[in-house]
Formats: C-alpha cells, structure tokens, sequence
C-alpha cells in the first residue's frame, strides 16, 4: 500500500490578539433609548386596548418596528456603530466619540434629531388602518401622552468618553459594550484604505470600505467592485471577539480577534427572480454632498444594507419612511433591479451626486439582460488558502500594531483508517469480487443493529412512479445491502411497489386558488389565510389517513423492521404547506416504518458510454438517499467503534470495549415555538439508543425512538401553535435537569459525554434562572474544570459516586465560534498551501488548562478541484478557464475541550485520547464525499428531530 501524505505540521488560526498602540485616543458613546419609560407604558396600555377591541393578540406585523427605525437611522448616521438595538425598549445606540476643536462632543445624531425622526416613525405606524381607529378613540389618552413625552427632556442622555482600554481590561464593561465596539473599531481603521496583493497572475488593489448589515454584529468591510467573466464581486472582511477557556488569567482573562474573508457578490443585469422566501439585499451609500450641513447629519460613507421584498418594495417601508423625513429620497427597489449596473460604482460614469445601490446576489437568484431567460452568477465562492493569508496580511498591515496574528496550531494525529469502522461506503464497495472482510464486517453492524430492536430482518419496499425509478433504485439498494439479502438465511429482503397516483398528489386546495397563497396580505381576499390553514388540516388528515391504509396493506416479512423509499417527484413549486411530506412521514411513523423521500425527477445520462445509467447529480441523489435509509435510520457503522477507540484514538482495549458516547442533542425553532432535546448512546459494539424527557426516561433503540418522537410530534402539532405548555417546549431548566438526570441516574458503563457550548450554555436575557447550562461558558468552564455544576443548588464533584462512570464531558463549539486558518506556519509562508486530505486534530498551545482539541476534517470529495496545480493558490480576480473556476471551500475548525475528566485520564495524553474519540467519531457510513461536522451520535440525534420537523410544519 502506498504511503499516505502526513497533513500538515501546522495550523495557522486567522485569529489575532489585541493590542492599544501608544497614543491611540479612541473613545465610544452611548445613548440607552432616551423615551423608554413613556414608550412602554403607552405600549402596554394600546396592546391591552386592542386585545379587547378584537378579542386576540396583536400580529407581530402590526407592532412597531424597531428594525425599520434602526435602518433608518443608519441610512441617516452611517457612522454610528448601531441603531437601536436590545429587547424592546430596553435598547441602545452606539457610536464612536468624535470631539471638535473645543473638546465637545460632535457628529452624532442629537436628541432633536433622533426626536424628529421619532415622531415620523410614530406616524407612519399610526397611520395603518387597523391601528388609527383605535387612536382617534379609546387608545387616544395614551397616544397624546406619549407625543407629550417627545416633547420633555429626554429620560437618558449621551454617555461620552468610554475608553478602549476600559473595555479591553473588562469585555462586559457597560452590558459587554467590547463586543460590539472593539469590531467596529477595526472596521474604522481600515475603512478608505488601500492594500495590494500579489497572486502568480498578477497584482490587485483592495479599497477597503465600510459596510452595515444592521444588527448588533453588522459592520464588516467590502472591497471596492472587481469585475470577472461579466459579473462583479467584492472581498469582504468582518471581526469578532471570541474568548476561550482559559486563556488568560483569572484576574484578566483575554480575548481573541477573529477575522472571517468571505466573497459577496453583485448582481449587475435585470433581476429575473429566484428564492421565493428570501428578502433582496441592496447595499446603499448615500451621497452626503451637501446632506449633512442642510440636515446636520453626519457625512460618512459607510455602506447600508436595505432589505427588499420579493414584489421588489423597499421592506417594512423604511424607503417611505426617510422620504417622510425629508431627506435624499431612495429609488423603489423594482426601479434599481431593471437596471442594477446603472445604481453602483462599478466604473467612473455614475455621477457623484447620486446615491449608489449594490444588489447582492444570493444562491438559486436569477438574472439577465436577456428577456428569455435567467442566468447564474459567473463568480465561485470562497477564497484559496494563499488569497485569505496575502488579504489578512495586508489588513495586519494597514492595521499597524492593533492586532497581533496567534501562534501556530501543533498537529497530534490524523485518521489512520485502521479499522472498517472508520471507513465509508465507496470504500466498503470497491472491487466487490474481493471485498469479503467488508461484507463480514457489514453484516455483522447490521445484525447487530436488528438485535437491538430484536428484529431478525431488515424489508425494503421501493415505492415507485416510474419504472425507470425502480429499476435504478432497486440496483442501489442491492449494491448497498452487498448480498445480505441473499443466501438461506437473508438478513435483508427488498419489495417493489407501484405508486397509486391518489397518494402523491398534493395536499387538495378545494375551492381555494394555491396562487393567492403568496400574495401580499393586501391583496389576498378578506379570511383567505383561515380558510387556507383550514383547508389544509382537512386536507393532511385525508391524506394521512388514505397513507396509513396503503402502508397496512403491504405483505411485509414478519419481525422486520421495515424501511421505506419513496419517489416523490412533484413536489417542487408548491405551497410548502400543500406538499404531502409530513402527512407521510406522520403515516409512516404510526405504522412503525423509516421512510426516506427522493424528490425531484431523476434523469439518465445521455453519453453513449453511460446509456441506461443516471447521471452523476442524480446518481449521487439516489445513493444518499439510500445510504440515509439503510445506514443512517438504522444507526449503523462498518464496525464495532471499540475498535476505533482502541486503534484509532489510544484508548485502553479494556476501556474502550465497554466504553458509551452519550451526545446531547437539541433543536430550537421559532416557526413554530419549538425547544426540545434528547440523548442518543452509541455502544462500544455499535448499538445505538436515544433517551427522551419525560416521567418514564428509558433508553429506546434508536429505530424505535423515532416512531415514539414522530408520534410525540404529530400529538403536540395543535399544542405547539398555542402559549401555554408543550412537551415539545421545553424551558432552560427542564432541559439542564435532563442532562443532569442521564448523567446522574442512566448510565451502565464508562461514559464519555459530548455536547455543544452554542444553545446548551445560555438562555435569555441576564436572569441566571432563565439560562441553561452556564458552566459551559468559557468564564465559567475555567473555573469549574473538575466539577458538574447545573445550578447554584446542583454541584456534583469530581469523587461523586453517582458520577464515577463518567470518563469526561466533551463541549463542542464550531461555525463562528472557531476561526477561519491556513495552512502554514505564517501569514507570509512560501510554501504552497493545500487542504488537508484526511481528518486530522491538532493541539492548540495557547492555553495549559483545560487541553483544547481542534478537529478538522479531510477536504471534501466534491471539492477535488482546489488540489489541482493551476487552483489550488489561485485568486479569485485571476483569469480562469472553465477548468479552474470553481466554488473554494475548506473544512471548518471544530473545537473539543474535556472537563470534569476522571483521575485516570487528567494528563494530557488521557485528555487528548478522550478527544481523539469524539474526534474520529465525525464520520459517517453513508456520507461519502468527507466527514460529517458533528460527531456520529450527535449526527444520528439531530437528523433525527430533523425527521420529524415536516410533521409540524417546521422543516427548513
């Protein structure tokens, strides 16, 4: 076997440290909302009186906006850091302290001015016909009380004169004002700056410029306009601050700057449409010639981000609103979309005087000057490795002294692929007249697998519309199942079944026309929407029912789980609450049946060399679709992961033979109110459990927590759409105690837990009661590395009984809570820099305690074209041929850091093995073009809700 290349010795994190040059004088103001006493008691007095006035609550749609006030102060104040921004009326307006020749504060939006804008804000709101009714009658004494209060003194004023050192000594100094302030800070000294940067094809300027997307986070940088094959593109950069555990020092713990390259696009020829969904983003710079003296505004020229609707009006009329305002009146969105090159700096021929307008470009967006069709953007996202390390060097440049780039990450151990258990599918495929031990090996996970559910065997039923679909579908199968369905004894058998017409069709609209569905409200016919939903429920419960009686009538084998492929083509184009998926996914549930769907027409490939076969998309299509239902639904490795544990990890064979990974899963939605969560347990020989909340918690084989979780779901449909209790809305406390309760009273043998820091560490607001589990912050988890602390009533030590099986719990934190990297020792290496090709872990040496593991993954396989000789350091303003111009993608960092760690394993090496294990669980049987970012339990739990999500109608 030939040698496998070693993944790099280092890792360089584009993360950096702060530093305050001398003489750096920069000072940041804020203003808490300065009618905040008077807003809110007018607020609660109007919400009670239209409660009583129509006998409901009021739709967000009508309350007051403070996202459309935030935009416009922006539009008017690009200067300012933010708008408005916190919970209600509870918010603040942050800005840079900017000082005139006498030391007073200047060039910030002034109470007069704010007032001003205030009472248009107010207007336009009270000029909605649902609401001015109720003005001019029982809501009239608030609402005049309230135009008195504008007319006062403000209830807070400026606050002026905030250092950078006092917010870099404290990061929540002034409710963690260093968050939001420090970024901005980078942004403003880089904003109107040139840089250069080299690639092999030639040499680029960068014009640096700011840019706000709104929001506590929003300012970034953008490049100026580059221009590629026809189409335009701009480099953009935004800072974080990001903490770790215990980096620092208890007194002063410190902080990491990330910065994150990204590319965003423009669109510069008619908008055709695309995203039905999704708002327009339209970049707005206002000339601010002459704006500032005649309205004593300041005269920045930061980018705004306005949003636009899809019938192409500015959102939540913020365009009308600064119109109101007497201010440079924005264009109409549908105006700027026929023509977007006309709006935008991108050459010398706009005219200075007039407002640019950049309309961002978003996936499946379709655009042309040619009336007869739509195209895609020409321009790929992503950056090579060489492209964000030239970029990040130049930006530390221009920033001259501010940041500081981290030390390297050492490298610990890449994945040996020692053992079937850290193989994929392809792999266990290939070359099937010599793939014994592969076939032993997946016939003994399978077996394992049904002992669990005590069933004897797996029956597959195809589902099919075409022919065509049966015939691909069926030799898929075959070819995964790798002849378990043959022989005397079969472990597998595989049924095909035409698909009535009755059963896929969509969801019956009965009188309703589908089109008025996605109408603006004003255009939709009064009561439309009710009886929409209305006949919709009859409609889904028709359809579950006339499922449920088909899937009773399939001759399945006895004792078999049973699994379920389904060719559901026609489901594009139509109301989401019209497509049929839930109904049958809840019918499936209620029948005991794993169902997989495969939507959208398979074609075959029309090469001569390829006749009868699939094309490549559709052929990968129909493999994952398989490969989900016969692996993944059925919580399978190629083998035991003792043997990864052991071989792959370092782990002791006696240990690692008993050892359980217990991952804590949960989901969060707002459409509908959904929180819940769950543990699945992966066991040293494969199999694998879930645990649900509840009176009667009990570990379920994993087939069997499905239907038990489909169920739970389709019973608490009608709940979830009301306030009140759920059992699929859980609160913090709930789901802490039942992390508590697995950990403490349902474990049998040596355990490592894993789950993630983002969703689990904090809850709303700065109540202690209302957050979740707070020891996994990073401020607490330094202190607390020998402890579980669930609560201030709740503290389990290290040498609790209860807890002795438990080896260490694993956090996890990723997306972008880790940062972007290179793969060098040095933002100025020579070398070339490729992606890694294997799952590889490094160690990062910046903190002694607790150990942090960063895990990153091979490079994918649908990204085999950044290794090519001419991409792999290629820029993305290079002239390329349509061999290299190509979408760079490189795996994300995932950071793994042990605590509460047994005796037995608090050295480093004991650290780095229980890593190692959560580590090389970031695989997956039928995932086979990389790793999967979560690890393998985690994976199954979170697909797992996923499943279900259709069944309420929150699927993504």
């Amino acid at each position: 076997m030939a040698k496998r290349s070693m993944s790099p010795r280092y890792i360089l994190p584009t993360r950096m440290s702060f530093q305050i040059p001398p003489h750096a004088h920069i000072h940041f103001s804020i203003l808490d909302f300065p009618f905040s006493n008077a807003f809110q008691a007018f607020w609660e007095r109007f919400k009670r009186i239209y409660q009583q006035k129509h006998n409901k609550e009021m739709s967000y749609g009508l309350r007051l906006s403070f996202r459309q006030l935030n935009d416009a102060l922006l539009a008017l104040a690009p200067s300012l850091i933010q708008g408005f921004e916190g919970e209600g009326w509870n918010s603040r307006m942050v800005a840079f302290s900017r000082y005139d020749e006498n030391g007073q504060p200047e060039d910030f939006p002034s109470v007069e001015q704010i007032r001003s804008l205030l009472r248009f804000w107010l207007e336009r709101w009270g000029a909605h016909p649902e609401i001015r009714p109720l003005l001019d009658t029982d809501g009239r004494e608030a609402w005049e009380v309230l135009m008195a209060a504008l007319e006062e003194a403000p209830e807070t004023k400026w606050e002026h004169g905030i250092t950078t050192q006092s917010l870099t000594d404290d990061l929540n100094h002034t409710d963690g004002l260093a968050f939001i302030a420090l970024p901005a800070l980078l942004t403003a000294l880089v904003h109107t700056k040139e840089m250069t940067i080299q690639s092999e094809k030639g040499e680029y300027i960068i014009r640096w410029r700011r840019a706000n997307e709104g929001g506590k986070h929003g300012l970034h940088l953008v490049s100026q306009p580059i221009s590629f094959q026809g189409d335009y593109f701009a480099y953009a950069l935004d800072f974080s601050i990001q903490t770790q555990a215990g980096y620092g020092d208890k007194r002063k713990p410190a902080f990491w700057i990330f910065a994150h390259l990204s590319i965003q696009r423009y669109i510069t020829e008619q908008y055709r449409g695309g995203n039905r969904d999704r708002n327009i983003s339209i970049l707005v710079g206002y000339n601010r010639e002459g704006f500032a003296s005649n309205n004593r505004w300041d005269d920045d020229t930061t980018l705004i981000a306005l949003k636009a609707d899809t019938d192409q009006t500015w959102r939540e009329g913020v365009g009308k609103l600064l119109d109101d305002f007497s201010v440079r009146k924005l264009l109409p969105p549908h105006e700027i979309l026929k023509s977007p090159a006309s709006y935008g700096i991108y050459s010398d021929s706009l005219h200075k005087q007039e407002n640019e307008y950049y309309v961002v470009y978003a996936e499946g967006r379709k655009f042309s000057d040619d009336s007869r069709r739509g195209r895609q953007h020409q321009v790929k996202t992503g950056t090579s490795l060489r492209e964000r390390s030239q970029i990040m060097a130049g930006v530390l440049q221009l920033l001259q002294g501010w940041l500081q780039i981290s030390p390297a990450l050492e490298y610990d151990r890449q994945n040996p692929e020692n053992t079937f258990a850290l193989r994929d599918y392809d792999d266990m495929v290939k070359k099937p007249q010599k793939n014994a031990k592969q076939v032993e090996a997946w016939q003994a996970a399978l077996q394992t697998s049904l002992a669990n559910s005590a069933r004897a065997t797996a029956h597959v039923v195809v589902l099919y519309r075409s022919d065509n679909f049966a015939h691909w579908a069926k030799a898929q199968i075959e070819e995964a199942l790798m002849g378990v369905d043959k022989g005397d004894q079969p472990l597998a058998a595989v049924t095909l079944l035409q698909l009535p017409p009755l059963l896929y069709a969509p969801l019956d609209p009965g009188n309703l026309d589908p089109s008025l569905y996605y109408k603006p409200a004003a255009e939709k016919p009064a009561g439309f929407l009710n009886q929409w939903n209305e006949q919709m429920r009859l409609s889904y419960r028709k359809k579950r029912e006339e499922w449920r009686s088909f899937l009773q009538d399939i001759a399945w084998q006895p004792n078999a789980r049973r699994l379920l492929l389904i060719d559901s083509t026609g489901e594009f184009g139509l109301p989401s609450n019209q497509k049929i998926k839930g109904a049958v996914r809840e019918a499936c549930v209620r029948e005991g049946i794993s169902s997989q769907f495969l939507v959208g027409n398979l074609k075959a490939d029309t090469s001569l060399k390829r006749s009868g076969k699939l094309t490549g998309e559709s052929g990968g299509r129909l493999k994952n679709a398989v490969l989900d239902l016969l692996l993944r639904q059925q919580g399978i490795l190629y083998a035991p992961p003792r043997e990864l544990y052991h071989l792959a990890a370092g782990l002791e064979e006696a240990t690692a033979s008993q050892l359980d990974v217990v991952a804590f899963c949960r989901v969060q939605r707002n459409q509908p109110k959904l929180h819940y969560g769950l543990a699945v347990r992966l066991r040293a020989g494969g199999e694998v459990d879930v645990m649900l909340p509840g009176e009667n918690m009990a570990w379920l084989p994993y087939d069997a927590a499905a239907y038990y979780l489909g169920r739970l779901f389709a019973d608490q449909y009608t709940t979830l759409n009301r306030l009140g209790h759920s059992a699929l809305r859980l609160d913090h406390g709930a789901m802490v105690k039942f992390v508590e309760m697995v950990l403490t009273t349902k474990l049998e043998r040596p355990t490592l837990a894993v789950i993630e820091a983002e969703g689990w560490r904090n809850g709303r607001g700065q109540d202690e009661a209302k957050h979740c589990w707070t020891q996994l912050r990073n401020s607490d988890l330094a202190r607390n590395l020998n402890v579980l602390r669930f609560d201030n009533q709740q503290t389990y030590a290290r040498t609790s009984p209860k807890l002795d099986l438990v080896l260490g719990v694993v956090r996890l934190r990723m997306n972008h809570e880790t940062p972007q990297y290179i793969t060098a020792e040095a933002l100025t290496a020579e070398d070339p820099m490729r992606d890694l090709r294997y799952l590889t872990g490094y160690v990062d040496p910046c903190v002694d305690a607790p150990l942090h593991y960063m895990s990153i993954a091979g490079l994918s396989n649908t990204q085999k074209a950044q290794k090519g000789k001419h991409t792999v350091e290629a820029f993305k303003g290079d002239p390329k041929t349509e061999w290299d111009n190509l979408a760079y993608k490189h795996p994300q960092m995932v950071e793994l850091v042990p605590f509460f760690v047994h005796p037995r394993y608090q050295h480093e090496e004991g650290q780095r093995q229980l890593c190692r294990c959560i580590h090389f669980l970031r695989l997956s049987p039928g995932f086979t073009i990389g790793e999967i970012t979560l690890p393998y339990p985690m994976h199954l739990g979170d697909t797992l809700i996923n499943d279900m999500l259709c069944i309420i109608g929150g699927e993504e």
